[in-house]
C-alpha cells in the first residue's frame, strides 16, 4: 500500500502540474512559444520626397539595410565580442555599443546597426554570422545639404518625422505601415515551408512645396551676410509671393545640421526651432501701411488728404514724436508713409477710432495664426480695449499705429 500511495501521489502531482501548464498558465507559455517560433515585423515602404516648386528634391529616401541580431545568439561573451568586432569593421559602429544594446534588452531580436548601404550590407551578409540577418530599410537623404533645415526638419531612426515639414506631413510622407508574420527556426531564420502572412505597406506620397531652392539659397546667403555685418546672434528671412501668399523661401539662422542631427545634444536640437514662425517681434514702421489702409478703406482720407505735422502728439501724459524728431508742417497721407511719420500714423488711427482701428488689425490677421500648416506657429499679441481693458489707454493705439507697443 505504501508503494501504491506513492505512485498515486506522484501521478496526482504530475496531473496538477500538467493542469497548471496547460490550463492555468497556458496563455503565458503559448505567448512565449509564439514569440520564439513566430516573428512579426512592421514593414515600412519608401517615404515620400519633399520637392521644391520646380520638382528638385530637397528631402528623399534611398534603400538601406539594418543589421538585426538575436539576443540568444550573442549569449556567450567571447563569441558575442568576436561577432561584434567583425560587424564593426564593416559598419563603423563601435563593438561595445552593439554589445550594450544586446545587454540592455530582453526582446528576441534587436537592430545593432542601421542605414547600411548596399556594399556594407553585402559585406555583412558574407560574414555568415549566426543569429545575424539584414532587414531592408531606407534612409533619409538631403540632396541640397542643410538648405531650409528648420523648415524641412528631420526624421528619427524609425523613419518617422520628428520636426519641421517631415513631422507636419508625416501622414502624407510616411504612407501606411504593413506587417509581416512568419515562422522561424531555432536560429531565427524564416522557415521556407512555414506559414507566412503579409499585410503590404503603402509608399508615402511626394509633396511639392512652394519653396524655390534657388531663392531659398539666396535668402540664406544674404541673411548670413547681414548677420555678419551687424554682428547679430541670428535672424530670419521669409520671401512671399504677394499676390498668392505662397512662401518662396523661409530661412532661419543659426543653421541646423540636417545630414547628421545629434539627438543627444539639446543645444543642437534647439537649432531646429523654426524662428520664422515661432518667434514674435514688433513689426515697427511697416505697420503704418495697415493703419493707412484702414483709414483709406473707411473713406476717411485719400492719398492726397492734407494734415499738419507739429512734430509731437500728446496722449495720456506721453509725447509721441517722429523717428527723426522732425516737424514737417503740411503733409499729405502719401507723405506720411513716404517719410514714415509716427505722428501722422497716430493721426490716422485717431480718425478710425479704437473700435474700427482694431477691427482692421484683426481682419488683417494680427493676433491669429496664419494657418500655414507648420507646427509651433505663434499667433502674435495685440493689446486692445477688449482683451486688456484695465491697461489699455489711448496712447496704446497711437503707438500701435506705427507698430510698437
Amino acid at each position: 500500500w505504501a508503494v501504491v500511495a506513492a505512485m498515486a501521489i506522484g501521478a496526482l502531482v504530475i496531473i496538477l502540474r500538467l493542469a497548471q501548464l496547460q490550463i492555468l498558465d497556458h496563455q503565458r507559455y503559448a505567448t512565449e512559444a509564439r514569440q520564439m517560433h513566430i516573428s512579426q515585423e512592421t514593414v515600412s515602404d519608401r517615404r515620400g520626397a519633399l520637392l521644391d516648386r520646380n520638382g528638385y528634391p530637397l528631402a528623399a529616401s534611398e534603400d538601406a539595410f539594418n543589421v538585426m541580431v538575436e539576443r540568444r545568439a550573442w549569449s556567450k561573451p567571447e563569441e558575442a565580442a568576436a561577432a561584434a568586432n567583425k560587424i564593426s569593421e564593416v559598419t563603423h559602429v563601435p563593438a561595445p555599443d552593439m554589445l550594450s544594446i544586446i545587454a540592455a534588452t530582453d526582446v528576441f531580436e534587436v537592430p545593432v546597426a542601421s542605414s547600411l548601404n548596399y556594399e556594407q550590407a553585402t559585406a555583412v551578409r558574407k560574414l555568415g554570422l549566426p543569429g545575424v540577418r539584414l532587414l531592408e530599410s531606407s534612409r533619409r537623404v538631403y540632396p541640397e545639404g542643410n538648405l531650409a533645415a528648420q523648415l524641412l526638419g528631420f526624421v528619427g531612426h524609425d523613419g518617422a518625422g520628428l520636426s519641421g515639414l517631415e513631422a507636419d506631413l508625416e501622414a502624407t510622407l510616411g504612407g501606411a505601415k504593413g506587417t509581416l508574420t512568419y515562422e522561424r527556426d531555432g536560429l531565427g531564420n524564416q522557415i521556407a515551408v512555414g506559414s507566412r502572412n503579409e499585410t503590404p505597406s503603402q509608399p508615402g506620397a511626394n509633396v511639392v512645396l512652394t519653396v524655390d531652392r534657388f531663392i531659398q539659397r539666396l535668402a540664406e546667403k544674404e541673411l548670413q551676410k547681414a548677420i555678419d555685418a551687424h554682428k547679430a546672434t541670428g535672424g530670419t528671412v521669409i520671401v512671399i509671393q504677394p499676390k498668392t501668399g505662397q512662401i518662396l523661401a523661409m530661412a532661419s539662422n543659426p543653421m541646423a545640421d540636417l545630414t547628421k542631427p545629434d539627438l543627444s545634444d539639446e543645444s543642437k536640437l534647439a537649432l531646429f526651432r523654426n524662428r520664422a514662425i515661432t518667434d514674435t517681434f514688433e513689426p515697427g514702421s511697416i505697420f503704418k501701411l495697415v493703419t493707412a489702409a484702414a483709414a483709406l478703406d473707411l473713406g476717411l482720407v485719400s492719398p492726397s488728404t492734407w494734415w499738419y505735422d507739429e512734430g509731437v502728439v500728446n496722449l495720456s501724459g506721453w509725447s509721441i514724436r517722429n523717428w527723426d524728431f522732425s516737424a514737417n508742417g503740411s503733409q499729405t497721407v502719401q507723405q506720411i508713409l513716404s517719410k514714415s511719420l509716427n505722428t501722422g500714423a497716430a493721426w490716422l488711427a485717431s480718425l478710425c477710432g479704437p473700435d474700427r482701428f482694431y477691427d482692421y488689425v484683426r481682419r488683417f490677421g494680427f493676433g491669429s495664426p496664419t494657418g500655414i500648416g507648420l507646427s509651433g506657429e505663434a499667433s502674435g499679441q495685440v493689446r486692445t480695449p477688449q482683451n486688456d481693458p484695465d491697461n489699455w489707454r489711448p496712447v496704446d493705439m497711437a503707438t500701435n499705429s506705427f507698430g510698437q507697443g
